[in-house]
């Protein structure tokens, strides 16, 4: 079972956009548009943890007292930059396999490597709760090309 804060921050980025300002009450809209009724499904600590622990986080930004925008854009840039700086060390680790020609390590880094990506990929799919009333056919096309991509991933081997 989903605890309520982890379906706030769910329906807070799902239905926020970039580029957008919101209040709090704008923001609760939102929630409410999701599903959630302020009160009965969730309380005011609910909220305002869920506010701060975005913020904390870097998915949101506190443009003012009260006022939040998206900050998809600088957190999934984080993300990649950490992603492709472990993927550097894990080049400069191959190269220097190669080597010695430790061919079995080489295999074993890669395949960590193809690993550490598809978790990433699970991780950033199982934070997304789309509408299916909102979403675009080539949003479909999209989901759809993930979760095969993901599958992918997971049975990679070496061989």
């Amino acid at each position: 079972m989903e605890s309520i804060t982890k379906k706030l921050k769910q329906y807070i980025l799902c239905g926020s956009k970039e580029n957008v300002i919101y209040d709090r009450q704008e923001i609760k809209q939102i929630i409410e548009e999701s599903g959630m009724k302020f009160g009965t499904d969730y309380k005011e600590s609910h909220f305002a943890g869920t506010l701060s622990a975005l913020v904390k986080k870097g998915d949101l930004k506190s443009v003012e007292r009260g006022k939040y925008m998206l900050a998809v854009g600088e957190n999934r840039k984080k993300n990649l930059e950490e992603i492709v700086n472990e993927d550097l060390k894990i080049a400069e680790s191959i190269h220097s396999c190669m080597e010695g020609k430790d061919i079995g390590l080489i295999k074993k880094l890669v395949e960590e490597s193809v690993q550490k990506e598809c978790n990433y990929l699970k991780e950033v799919m199982s934070e997304m709760q789309l509408s299916f009333n909102k979403m675009e056919k080539r949003d479909f096309g999209n989901m759809i090309q993930i979760k095969e991509l993901i599958e992918y991933l997971e049975d990679f081997r070496l061989s």
